[in-house]
């Protein structure tokens, strides 16, 4: 599991008061989107904390590849 999110991009965009789209772009190019109103993993993806950023982007990356529509 590592590896495949190592090899994945996560960007984030504001919808609305408390409401996130998080994408994964997968390497073969496709993308993955979910909405989220969990503001803490938000924040925590822009934390300055490496490892809080990293765990946070691990757990981005799982909830998107588990919810995607």
């Amino acid at each position: 599991m590592r590896k495949t999110i190592q090899n994945v991009k996560l960007t984030k965009d504001f919808l609305s008061y408390g409401h996130y789209r998080l994408n994964v772009e997968l390497e073969n190019g496709s993308i993955l989107s979910v909405v989220t109103g969990d503001t803490e993993l938000v924040s925590d993806l822009d934390s300055v904390v490496d490892t809080i950023r990293e765990r946070a982007k691990e757990r981005a990356i799982e909830f998107v590849m588990a919810n995607h529509s």
